[in-house]
């Protein structure tokens, strides 16, 4: 994935992924389509700021280009970060099945997972 390159290509080559955050960088992000599929031309209908916390980078804020189609009505948001976070979430599907190995293949307490996620760079309180 393009952001995860650019965001491995920020980080310093001497620290480690999971001691290092990435810090409040806002990272652009828009639909990679131009034209929708009944052929119009998309345009911007807004930018939104999203929060999204990732397992080896901590929080994240994108900012995201949501474009529409003035013809059908319909809405287009970036695919790459589709990929990386699950709609109205704001973790990532690597925490989420991180998290759920944890609590139900290695049998972890919730306190555990809380302090494995904390190496990680990854703060969620507890429920």
């Amino acid at each position: 994935m393009s952001i995860l390159r650019v965001l491995r290509g920020k980080v310093v080559d001497k620290f480690s992924f999971t001691s290092t955050p990435i810090g409040s960088q806002r990272i652009p992000v828009e639909s990679e389509n131009c034209y929708c599929d009944c052929g119009e031309q998309l345009k911007v209908r807004t930018t939104q700021t999203r929060k999204v916390v990732l397992l080896d980078f901590g929080e994240l804020i994108f900012n995201e280009k949501i474009k529409y189609c003035p013809g059908c009505k319909s809405s287009f948001g970036s695919g790459q970060l589709s990929q990386l976070v699950p709609e109205y979430s704001n973790f990532g599907f690597e925490i989420i099945e991180f998290v759920g190995k944890k609590l139900f293949i290695d049998h972890s307490t919730e306190r555990e997972v809380l302090n494995a996620l904390e190496k990680r760079n990854v703060k969620i309180s507890p429920r």
